[in-house]
């Protein structure tokens, strides 16, 4: 599996993985040897794959590449603070 990760607080699209290129916080996107695309953005404001711009339901998101289009984009639910609890087996983070 080849694996890129860009981070890069900026307005310029990331180009990642050939003919995809995002405005976003934070992208991840894994190619599989036989080419499927897969992969998770935060803070996502543009998503273009072969220059094509793909409708976001929301800026975090987990999405699949298939026939030159984002497909199965399923939002992401990311905590915004967590604190420590006290468990019956020691501390453990509950997530807010």
């Amino acid at each position: 599996m080849d694996r890129n990760e860009t981070k890069k607080p900026s307005s310029e699209p990331l180009s990642v993985a050939g003919n995809l290129s995002a405005v976003c916080e934070a992208l991840l996107v894994e190619t599989e040897p036989g080419g499927q695309r897969r992969g998770g953005a935060l803070g996502c404001r543009l998503l273009t794959v072969g220059g094509k711009t793909q409708p976001l339901a929301t800026p975090d998101f987990e999405f699949e590449v298939r026939a030159g289009r984002v497909a199965n984009a399923v939002p992401m639910t990311l905590p915004r603070s967590f604190r420590w609890q006290e468990t019956e087996g020691g501390p453990a983070p509950a997530y807010d």
